[in-house]
């Protein structure tokens, strides 16, 4: 499973096999730093604070009850999450990788759970490739 470490730039996601996943409360799901100027959309979401509130440790878009703030505050009435499969094909271990769906798909019914009907919905995630190769 990947796990947290000191780097150079505060503390970062890496996998046992060294491959960096980013910081917390970055941009996509390469969790890299935020650099104004570099994508509009993405400076749109820094004007909400998205990311110096990932630097607090809020997850707004994480926490159902944060996110649906941000959905009543956006004119979102109801949304579909298709999941992080982009960040498990990057661990290159397809037992973590397997495992970190399994902790995605349950978190999203738990959130799902405490969202009103309705208001959004997760797509379950499966590995694409077999865990024997």
């Amino acid at each position: 499973m990947p796990y947290v470490e000191d780097g150079p730039d505060g503390p970062r996601w890496v996998t046992k096999a060294g491959v960096a996943m980013g910081i917390p409360g970055a941009v996509g799901s390469v969790g890299a730093p935020f650099v104004p100027g570099q994508n509009y959309r993405v400076d749109k979401m820094a004007e909400t604070g998205l990311y110096e509130a990932g630097k607090r440790g809020e997850r707004r878009p994480g926490d159902p009850h944060l996110r649906i703030k941000e959905m009543e505050k956006d004119g979102v009435d109801a949304e579909i999450i298709f999941g992080i499969l982009g960040v498990a094909s990057r661990v290159q271990d397809h037992e973590a990788a397997n495992e970190m769906l399994r902790i995605y798909t349950t978190g999203s019914r738990i959130s799902a759970a405490t969202i009103p009907t309705g208001r959004s919905a997760s797509r379950a995630c499966r590995m694409a490739i077999s865990p024997r190769r």
